[in-house]
């Protein structure tokens, strides 16, 4: 989680300036040049670049007043490397501007020279101790440099000053105050900070983690924990965060599965009873803890023990000698990386998955950034049915970028679509194994995936019943005609398809989408009446009959509609969105403003919603709040044209539900929770 000053709102202190010398240079073409000439040439180029570098020797800016504004100015223009030796000469010049200092130690902090902020931060605290965030910004460097003493005390007494200015510094800063909290063992306090600061508005998978490591009182680094506890402290941090967000009902039905599948996992029982809690459990609640003092009593060791259960490698041999009956594997410790990962390639290639697993994690530990070594650890845990941790590793391969030929990316990619399926993600499902269903070996197989994936069955290709197997694979093969527009093609299968299969979920749905876009909206309609009456639990026919209720200048009806959706799916960004459309078109302003907040609040990613936002509070009459929304709409809309320019254009994903709502802005890196 990395925050860039260029980003933040405001400045810290007043006075800046534009200056600067722009110096063109000519380039001409010669034909067949003599070697005299040659020489001449040389002598005259000497020459012009000699009288060029002293005259910008002479110049250049050596005043105090000049050096700051050709700092400010190198700044505002983006060039970083500039700005900073400007700065630096400024602040030569006169050693007690603490705003130079400033500019140079966050500048500095946004090029990845945390050692060389420190002493610039260092002396804005000398000379102004009360500058805001200059206290975050000395710590994060500390963290990033290693110094997890020094950032600690840092970010604590940081924390102590915050202020809502900068609400960007404040989160990244307090997200890594956690982390060190949970390092040194106080994960009371990690809680509370986790709580109160981090548990608001869309959470990042680092953020997740950080719940769990707090949750089960685990005292390591997210870079020292073993892949393999991944799964498990990810689950752990997803139902923390529903108790923290005041949602105790939905995290306590959500731990007995968790529980039993890690029974003996210390601190889960207590984490249990703290959701039994918030639901208003009591009894059980301390069944729970009772159960946990009986697991896992108190000892002097218990801390070290945890760590070492949880600790990858590189945090074992920083932890200390390992705990008895820690059994050694074919990977040796005491390989180098370069070792290891040729062990792992070869036990991989020789299909011995489990056996590759240890020698990759090494690997892994020492090149956390080697995204092929991720991609093979997913694929090994796929392999050995460790499907929650392949799926979270295959992910991460993905984000940081596969290597090796394309047939094996393909077959990376393959496996994670079905690792999505199988988990619920249909539409993320769809969008990555759209780019690879053609034209390969695996054509067939991704085919009846999507299939899977337009039918909404959260299941693996081999789990299919025989008789289901025709009505996925024709599935499939509608859902890539819809996506490639070939529409007098998928029509005709689709109706079929409906006809031999008429009370099977989502076909009429899908039907009525499609007529939807071709703005038949009767028709539309129809379909998703239908699909309700199959699927009367289900929010989608109502999300999509109030926007085609909506595009048909309807608002009263689409109001009811979409009354409809969020009454059974409180939780859908898309049925708080269409209820806040509809009630924009119905003139219930204020009403629409709670509606497009709380969608927000869901899928903070989707340009539609802050656009909609900004029309929203230009009609209430606020504009500082408008133009806020429409700056936020034309920096995710042109993330999502980046990516559209990099990926391709989608006319239409059968699988998706084909709202407004169906983009949203890249999902944030690994340095951004």
């Amino acid at each position: 989680m990395r925050l860039s000053s260029a980003t933040r709102c405001g400045t810290i202190f007043s006075g800046s300036g534009f200056g600067g010398v722009t110096v063109a240079t000519a380039f001409y073409r010669f034909s067949f040049p003599s070697a005299r000439f040659l020489t001449l040439l040389r002598i005259v180029i000497v020459f012009l670049l000699s009288a060029i570098a002293i005259s910008a020797q002479q110049n250049a800016p050596t005043d105090f007043d000049s050096l700051a504004q050709s700092a400010a100015a190198a700044r505002d223009a983006g060039h970083t490397s500039d700005a900073i030796q400007f700065y630096r000469r400024a602040v030569t010049v006169r050693p007690d501007w603490a705003e130079g200092w400033w500019y140079l130690g966050t500048l500095l902090y946004d090029s990845d020279q945390f050692a060389d902020a420190i002493p610039a931060l260092e002396k804005v605290l000398s000379i102004a101790p009360g500058a805001p965030g200059t206290l975050n910004f000395l710590g994060l460097c500390e963290f990033e440099n290693g110094d997890y003493r020094g950032a600690l005390q840092h970010l604590e007494r940081g924390y102590a000053q915050r202020s809502q200015d900068d609400p960007q510094l404040t989160r990244v800063a307090a997200y890594h105050l956690v982390l060190l909290l949970n390092r040194s063992g106080n994960f009371a306090r990690a809680n509370k900070i986790l709580f109160q600061d981090l548990s608001h508005g869309a959470a990042s998978d680092q953020i997740i983690l950080a719940f769990g490591l707090a949750s089960l009182h685990v005292p390591l680094l997210p870079t020292e924990v073993d892949p393999s506890k991944d799964a498990l402290l990810q689950s752990a941090g997803r139902l923390a965060l529903l108790v923290a967000q005041n949602e105790g009902t939905q995290a306590a039905d959500g731990y007995p599965a968790l529980v039993q599948q890690y029974p003996d996992v210390p601190f889960l029982h207590s984490a249990y009873a703290s959701a039994l809690q918030s639901a208003g459990r009591m009894n059980e609640a301390a069944a729970q803890l009772q159960l946990e003092s009986k697991l896992h009593p108190a000892t002097a060791t218990a801390g070290h023990a945890i760590a070492a259960y949880y600790a990858n490698e590189a945090a074992r041999a920083r932890l200390g000698p390992k705990p008895a009956g820690h059994s050694a594997t074919s990977s040796s410790p005491a390989a180098s990386p370069e070792q290891q990962w040729q062990l792992a390639v070869q036990l991989f290639s020789a299909g011995q998955y489990a056996e590759a697993i240890p020698p990759l994690k090494a690997t892994i530990a020492a090149h956390p950034e080697m995204g092929t070594a991720w991609g093979m650890l997913g694929l090994a845990e796929f392999q050995t049915k460790d499907y929650e941790n392949a799926l979270l590793h295959l992910q991460k391969g993905s984000a940081l970028g596969f290597g090796g030929s394309r047939d094996s990316i393909r077959s990376a990619k393959y496996a994670l679509g079905l690792l999505m399926i199988h988990k619920g993600q249909f539409d993320q499902a769809t969008d990555l194994l759209y780019l690879e269903a053609q034209g390969n070996s695996l054509e067939k197989q991704i085919q009846f995936a999507l299939g899977l994936a337009l039918l909404h069955k959260p299941v693996f290709p081999g789990e299919v019943p025989p008789a289901e197997t025709e009505l996925v694979q024709s599935a499939g093969e509608i859902s890539l005609l819809l996506h490639f527009s070939k529409y007098n093609d998928a029509f005709p299968k689709l109706k079929a398809l409906i006809q031999a299969y008429p009370d099977t979920p989502l076909l009429h749905y899908v039907y009525g989408v499609s007529l939807a876009s071709f703005c038949e909206y009767g028709d539309a309609e129809a379909q998703f009446a239908a699909e309700a009456r199959i699927s009367p639990q289900s929010e989608l026919p109502w999300v999509q009959t109030a926007f085609a209720q909506l595009s048909a200048r309807r608002p009263a009806d689409a109001l009811v509609s979409a009354q409809r959706a969020v009454q059974l799916a409180p939780g859908s960004a898309e049925a708080h969105y269409v209820l806040g459309r509809s009630l924009m078109d119905s003139g219930k302003f204020e009403d629409a403003l709670k509606e497009l907040q709380a969608t927000a609040q869901i899928n903070p990613g989707s340009p539609e919603v802050h656009f909609n936002l900004a029309k929203t509070y230009a009609k209430l009459g606020r504009p500082d709040d408008a133009q806020r929304e429409r700056d936020r709409f034309a920096q995710l809309n042109a993330a999502i044209e980046k990516q559209r320019s990099e990926h391709g254009s989608q006319a239409y994903g059968a699988a998706h539900t084909a709202s407004e709502l169906s983009q949203g802005a890249p999902p944030p890196g690994p340095s951004n929770p």
